[in-house]
């Protein structure tokens, strides 16, 4: 019980966070969001689709540390 009732909540989190980037994209700016399955970090993604690993700079430009392969690419 306790099993399916983490399932749930996983797929109901990962159904939110699908929506929250579709509605960044369509809104024409970048989602940021965490994702422990592709690593540590904080992962940008610009409308285009381009998909990155970035360091969040205060005051300045986001700091790139490397290009990924698309969301659209990766199993589920």
């Amino acid at each position: 019980m306790l099993l399916e009732l983490i399932n749930k909540n996983a797929d109901a989190l990962r159904t939110m966070g699908e929506q929250a980037i579709a509605e960044a994209n369509e809104a024409g700016v970048a989602a940021y969001f965490m994702d422990p399955a592709r690593g540590e970090g904080i992962l940008r993604q610009l409308p285009d689709g381009t998909l990155q690993r970035v360091r969040i700079v205060i005051g300045g430009d986001d700091l790139v540390l490397e290009t990924l392969p698309s969301r659209n690419q990766w199993p589920r």
